[in-house]
């Protein structure tokens, strides 16, 4: 990409504008690709008041869910039309949700996961669910989704500008995001370390954003019977997803009110 494309890119300042010249752009080639539009689900309630503005990362779209049912791959209105059931994806994600924007992990039910997901920010990496091999993408192909994250890093990087998120939760794809967000050495060999074998590791640097490396959400614990337990120094750590971002939110919504009373100073 040339210097002049990447400025136009980092020019645009509206998410639909944005998404619009990714498509003509980058997936106007192929026959049959469909380009998934993303972002906010419901513009009017994220960030609303003193609630984080949380954006989840995921890698691309599944062709068992909206494509076939939204034929314009809308991401986000299906996500309002959706009440996800229990143990699906974006059930989960609702779960981790609610635990960042009130602090709780309460059970949920569908209708309930529903009104939680209007308040987020959901991207793919990957804006299509098309398959080298032509099959179904019910499991991602990491390849294609690093080789996509790759190509188009500088819309990537604008939407999430755009979004301007204090946290970003990225389920599943901590290579690609660790690039893409342009960690340091240091921070990739002790954060990619930390989240290896386990279910979630959080990074909260002195800049937006707060970041978290979790598992895919189909393939996270939601729900313990006993939400703590002593690591091998005897301090109590949370052994679930949600568990772990209730009790990284306060120290997350204080940075977030720090920088926001900076920059209005």
């Amino acid at each position: 990409m040339t210097p002049d494309q990447i400025a136009a890119i980092t020019a645009i300042t509206d998410l639909d504008a944005l998404l619009e010249l990714w498509k003509a752009e980058r997936y106007s080639v192929r026959d049959g690709e469909v380009f998934a539009k993303d972002g906010l689900v419901d513009p009017k309630q994220f960030g609303q008041g003193e609630e984080l503005r949380v954006l989840f990362v995921l890698k691309d779209p599944s062709t068992n869910g909206f494509e076939k049912s939204r034929p314009n791959g809308t991401l986000c209105d299906w996500i309002r039309a959706e009440e996800p059931r229990p143990g699906s994806t974006w059930f989960v994600v609702a779960h981790w949700a609610q635990a960042l924007l009130d602090g709780t992990t309460s059970n949920l039910v569908p209708s309930g996961a529903n009104q939680i997901l209007q308040k987020i920010g959901a991207i793919n990496l990957k804006k299509s669910s098309w398959r080298k091999d032509g099959g179904s993408n019910t499991t991602a192909d990491n390849d294609m989704v690093d080789a996509y994250t790759l190509r188009d890093r500088d819309f990537l990087r604008q939407q999430i500008k755009l979004i301007d998120p204090d946290v970003i939760v990225g389920c599943g794809v901590n290579r690609p995001l660790a690039w893409l967000l342009e960690f340091t050495p240091e921070e990739v060999e002790r954060f990619l370390g930390a989240s290896k074998g386990r279910e979630w590791a959080c990074l909260v640097r002195t800049e937006r954003p707060a970041i978290v490396l979790t598992k895919h959400p189909a393939r996270a614990k939601v729900i313990s019977g006993d939400p703590s337990e002593p690591d091998a120094t005897g301090v109590t750590q949370p052994t679930t997803v949600g568990e772990a971002l209730r009790l990284m939110r306060a120290d997350l919504l204080k940075g977030a009110k720090s920088r926001s009373t900076e920059q209005a100073g």
